[in-house]
């Protein structure tokens, strides 16, 4: 096999995943979830109710920045949050209280901190 067809090949084995990576992004999947149209909420399919504090729950390696489009999408609506990862995101709110944690098992962070809160700068 000469040289030029390799390097197509290459581009486009590139290409597809590049292509996968963007299809499971979590914190883009999050913000086409979400959808304010006219002061309400809405989640996939379900609407919450306008007149209640929504309080989040984000666990997993994708926590952070599922919440970091959470906060963008909606954040004015968000009265806390709850964050559990293995990695601190310095542009959430102060709203938003992380841990640390491991996954998908967890490791002795995990298990030492219990629930002391990360401290953000």
């Amino acid at each position: 096999m000469s040289g030029q067809p390799l390097n197509r090949l290459r581009q486009s084995a590139r290409e597809m995943f590049d292509a996968a990576l963007r299809a499971v992004d979590a914190e883009e999947l999050t913000r086409r979830a979400i959808q304010s149209p006219e002061g309400r909420v809405r989640v996939v399919e379900t609407e919450l109710r306008h007149s209640r504090a929504i309080y989040v729950l984000s666990i997993g390696k994708a926590a952070a920045s599922m919440s970091l489009a959470l906060d963008e999408s909606i954040g004015d609506r968000i009265a806390g949050g709850l964050v559990t990862c293995p990695a601190p995101c310095e542009s959430l709110p102060s709203k938003w209280r992380q841990f640390a944690s491991g996954h998908p098992l967890p490791n002795s962070e995990s298990l030492t901190k219990k629930l002391t809160p990360k401290k953000q700068s």
